[in-house]
């Protein structure tokens, strides 16, 4: 009696090797563990096992293929499709700030990590070193990592663990699963030793045998008979295949060259809805999420070299190409150029599009010069000579470029076009030739070929190309760095902005000065955004530079973890603060490890934790002397513990006194965003005299400072309207932990029961992710989480009935909810209700 066909094949746990590596994974986080191990040994069922010991939420699954190894970002292709249109520029930074913000810090499992393409390589690094990220790899035995993530090595964020097969126990519990009885004694030790205890070996060799009629059930075990099965894995894996007939061959062969597929697209081109079922009992085909693609990597190696992909590949172009999604049309294109069919130069020429879009300039390079070697319209040849030129420039291909714009410039008739060819011609001779001069000269050509309403893009690029030849005998890049940081710490940003333009070049011609220069462009860009009083948008910025950054990244971190303590979410600022901190112990080019450790210290100091902000300070003072903004840093952590102990008097005068010197050493900028901590001490007259200092001297608007100063103004006047508006403009500076005090300073003055629970709910509306400690407001908001949900509904004229529906509870508990909410907030009606709500934005849309 031979073995059931339709059961599957079983995983088990292995908990041996599990427990093994568990320890080691979870004492080493933020860093990339690979495990090495023959082709087939589990690899991949153990990095997902270990994954899901580390953390109940799911981890981010990159599987490498070679399939896409030449699609940039081809491993994380879905997610770049949701992210951005195919041919929008940073994508890498896109994706990386995503992934880094969905889990904290993000857990990842990377299979067959030697297939990524660079590019993915590079988001999987970024992602460890500038968000923490974990990384549970693959790779096959001899088989080394793509160079970034080797690279990893040289900074103690690269661990390698030796895997080996089953052991002889584990085969027999596998055969077990797989039969529902045990395997013979002698039949479990053949097979051990013919596969060495790889898993994949030995479900082929167990399915050969199956399909060959060679497992016999003797009623209280079975018999695996040895057969005619070649015994060598790759051997094993080309028998299997072979032996399919033609049309599951060909189901096979398509999707290796489109995985992963959706069995429908199958299913409607051959009908072979049967040869998928067949193909997945038989190990070759794996479904998940609605799609099937090839098991194992052997399987498409042995399939991509046989016979059957140029028969195929027509069908397989037409169904890359059948959804339009930008990545599979990639593959497509690179397909049909390696295969030497002839290809529409449009096609090529989006296809360098994207590669440039994406951020792989040698994939661009390549494609457009295969784009205009071919012949083809004159639009379509002059948009291929000009991204080839655009390419080459990129790669450093200098000559090659200049010849490619000469071609480009032959061509080009419309206005777009003429644009678009000195724009590019412009970036390339300023920065990659070095003589702006060069491209000033095009550019001004080009604008007496145009009307005045199309100049206005090449305009802003001839500003950039004159202050760049302007400024280079004067300005190098060293003093560029020095002049932009103490510009934009004065407040002075229209000075930054003109600083940098001198380093807003391609990161490779900065040389050794590149990490500092990203650094003050970071710095330029942050505290103008901060000064126009855009939190939200600042803090987003320092995501995206996080995600973009390298070995620098540890300075935008700190800034904004010390951004989240101000806003008052401490979870994420300690987090950060500690990120940073590891970031600056790998690479500290600014002096930067002591104000990482400052804002650390502040983190305890406000949650009690005193000996050890304590601790953190007398580091920080054996560091010796430190920037203005760790000094301002370590001020608010001396303010909260001296407030701790009794004084807080005399924890105002800290702050002021460290704000006074920064206006003093010319951090004016940088000391307002101290300031707010003054007015949660008490000292409102004094922060509002030092604001009106920093509003005075500063030559542009600095709205923290202005926030600070209305905050300050509305408490001593006394009116509510007044303070729920200031603390509102508190908020949006990111000091909402400032605003929720001042909400509370307010509401602790001789006003109205009702003035009081406004300025109750103004702090409800605002404390939103707070879970730092306040000052001055109760740790319990007005209105619980539940409370609020029921009076919004309540707000919204819905019945309790219906209520209760939308949210899942009883009408009972609706009405207990509703009656405390009318309490708290001192209303009797649902249009009361409405109109408290509405005022102090709690309301939202239904």
């Amino acid at each position: 009696m031979t073995g059931d066909h339709r059961a599957t094949w079983p995983l088990i746990g292995r908990d041996r090797v599990l427990n093994r590596f568990d320890d080691e994974v979870a004492r080493h986080r933020g860093v990339i563990h690979l495990l090495h191990g023959p082709a087939g040994v589990g690899k991949s069922a153990l990095a997902r096992a270990l994954s899901q010991r580390l953390s109940d939420a799911s981890p981010i699954l990159v599987q490498g293929l070679a399939e896409q190894s030449s699609v940039p970002l081809g491993a994380f292709a879905a997610m770049v499709d949701e992210l951005a249109p195919p041919t929008r520029e940073h994508a890498l930074t896109d994706l990386v700030q995503s992934l880094g913000s969905r889990q904290t810090p993000p857990l990842m499992v990377v299979d067959d990590a030697p297939r990524l393409d660079e590019l993915s390589a590079e988001a999987v690094a970024r992602l460890i070193t500038g968000f923490g990220a974990t990384v549970i790899a693959t790779a096959r035995a001899q088989e080394e990592l793509p160079a970034r993530l080797g690279g990893l090595d040289a900074s103690g964020l690269l661990r390698r663990h030796e895997l080996g097969g089953l052991e002889i126990d584990e085969i027999a519990d596998l055969l077990q699963h797989r039969f529902r009885l045990p395997a013979a004694d002698d039949d479990v030790r053949r097979l051990a030793w013919e596969t060495g205890g790889n898993a994949l070996h030995l479900r082929m060799l167990v399915e050969s045998a199956i399909d060959a009629g060679q497992v016999v059930h003797r009623g209280t075990h079975v018999e695996i008979r040895a057969g005619e099965s070649p015994t060598r894995l790759a051997a094993l894996v080309e028998s299997r295949v072979a032996e399919l007939e033609p049309d599951a061959r060909h189901v096979l062969c398509l999707v290796a060259i489109c995985q992963p597929v959706a069995p429908g697209e199958i299913i409607e081109t051959f009908a072979a809805r049967r040869h998928i079922a067949e193909l997945v009992r038989r190990g070759l085909l794996m479904e998940s999420a609605g799609r099937v693609s090839i098991a194992h990597p052997l399987i498409a190696e042995t399939i991509e070299s046989g016979p059957e992909v140029s028969a195929i590949l027509s069908e397989a172009l037409r169904l890359l190409r059948r959804d339009a999604a930008p990545a599979r049309r990639f593959r497509a294109a690179e397909w049909e150029l390696r295969a030497g069919r002839p290809t529409d130069p449009t096609e090529l020429t989006w296809a360098a599009g994207y590669a440039t879009a994406t951020g792989d300039a040698r994939g661009a390079a390549r494609l457009a010069a295969a784009a205009a070697q071919l012949p083809g319209r004159r639009a379509a040849a002059f948009a291929a000579q000009l991204t080839a030129a655009t390419a080459a420039s990129a790669v450093g291909e200098l000559d090659v470029a200049d010849a490619r714009f000469d071609d480009a410039a032959a061509l080009a008739q419309q206005p777009r076009e003429t644009i678009a060819l000195a724009r590019h011609r412009g970036e390339h001779l300023a920065f990659r030739r070095g003589d702006p001069a060069a491209a000033i000269a095009h550019g001004e050509e080009a604008l007496q070929q145009l009307d005045a309403s199309d100049t206005a893009p090449l305009d802003a690029d001839l500003w950039r190309w004159r202050t760049l030849a302007g400024g280079s005998s004067t300005a190098p890049v060293r003093s560029a760095i020095a002049a932009t940081i103490a510009a934009a710490a004065r407040g002075e940003f229209t000075a930054a902005r003109t600083s940098a333009v001198v380093l807003a070049v391609p990161r490779e011609l900065l040389g050794d000065d590149a990490p500092s220069a990203a650094m003050a462009l970071g710095i330029e860009r942050f505290c103008a955004l901060r000064a126009a009083g855009d939190g939200a948008a600042a803090a987003s910025y320092l995501e995206s530079l996080r995600a973009e950054a390298h070995e620098e990244v540890g300075l935008f971190t700190a800034l904004l973890a010390w951004q989240r303590t101000h806003d008052g979410r401490f979870t994420e600022a300690e987090a950060l603060a500690d990120l940073a901190l590891e970031q600056l112990g790998r690479w500290d080019g600014g002096e930067l490890t002591p104000f990482a450790r400052a804002v650390r210290a502040t983190i305890a100091a406000q949650r009690h934790d005193t000996a050890a902000a304590a601790r953190m300070l007398e580091e920080l003072d054996a560091d010796g002397p430190v920037s203005g903004a760790a000094q301002l840093a370590r001020a608010e952590c001396e303010a909260f513990l001296t407030a701790a102990a009794g004084e807080p008097a005399r924890a105002a005068e800290v702050i002021l006194r460290a704000v006074e010197n920064a206006i003093d050493s010319s951090y004016d900028f940088i000391g307002a965003l101290t300031l707010a901590h003054a007015v949660r001490f008490g000292d409102i007259v004094r922060a509002a005299r030092v604001a009106e200092t920093l509003c005075q001297n500063s030559i542009e608007r600095i709205e923290p400072a202005l926030a600070v100063l209305d905050a300050a103004r509305a408490l001593e006047s006394g009116r509510v309207e007044k303070v729920i508006s200031a603390a509102t403009r508190l908020s949006k500076n990111a000091l909402t932990a400032s605003a929720v005090d001042v909400l509370a300073m307010a509401g602790r003055g001789d006003i109205s029961d009702a003035d009081r629970r406004r300025l109750a709910a103004a702090a409800l509306a605002l404390r939103g992710d707070i879970d730092a400690p306040l000052l001055h407001s109760a740790d319990r908001p007005l209105l619980t989480p539940r409370e609020l949900d029921v009076a919004r509904a309540a707000a919204r004229r819905l019945r309790s009935r219906e209520i209760a529906e939308e949210l899942g509870i009883s009408v009972r508990t609706v009405d207990n909810q509703l009656q405390s909410a009318y309490r708290k907030l001192g209303v009797r009606s649902r249009d009361a209700l409405r109109d408290v709500l509405a005022e102090t934005g709690l309301l939202t849309a239904p």
